[in-house]
């Protein structure tokens, strides 16, 4: 039997401690004390390395109207969301996006806000899973399952692309 580096041993054990922190997978205890250490750790990043100016494309899968799920494809500049439109979606290309809608949609802030409320919750999801972004700490995509016995209560942000203002 072959050992495995240890460079390739701490790399793993590295992953799983990153898992730890962003998880309270289904079947696990919520835990949101390594939930809210992932985010701290995320967001400290994002600050740090995010620009204030970005495009996104984003969208939202959940039990819930076909016009609030997207894809979206949007502009947030100087940290506000400037301007949306729907994409990737034959139904709703073309059409305009409600003064209300385009106030819920997301900045990266608001994403790691959406992911404190949840793990702060007086009554804990049943699951909370988070994957962020590797270069800049953004979440990359937000699953929430409130009632674990509730089929249709879930609920996943994802960003699809993102690309700093600067970039094509």
């Amino acid at each position: 039997m072959t050992s495995l580096p240890r460079t390739l041993l701490s790399t793993l054990a590295a992953s799983a401690l990153l898992s730890r922190w962003v998880t309270g997978a289904a079947g696990e205890e919520f835990d949101a004390e390594n939930i809210l250490a992932g985010l701290r750790h995320a967001r400290a990043q994002w600050r740090a390395q995010g620009p204030p100016s970005y495009n996104y494309l984003f969208e939202r899968k959940c039990f819930c109207v076909e016009d609030v799920q997207g894809p979206f494809a949007i502009v947030v500049r100087e940290g506000k969301v400037s301007e949306a439109r729907f994409t990737d979606n034959a139904d709703l290309e073309g059409r305009d996006i409600s003064d209300d809608l385009l106030e819920d949609l997301p900045t990266m802030e608001g994403l790691f806000d959406l992911i404190e409320t949840e793990a702060t919750r007086k009554i804990a999801p049943a699951a909370l899973d988070i994957k962020y972004d590797k270069k800049y700490g953004y979440p990359a995509q937000v699953h929430v399952d409130h009632i674990a016995e509730v089929r249709d209560d879930d609920i996943t942000y994802r960003v699809l692309r993102f690309h700093s203002a600067g970039e094509i």
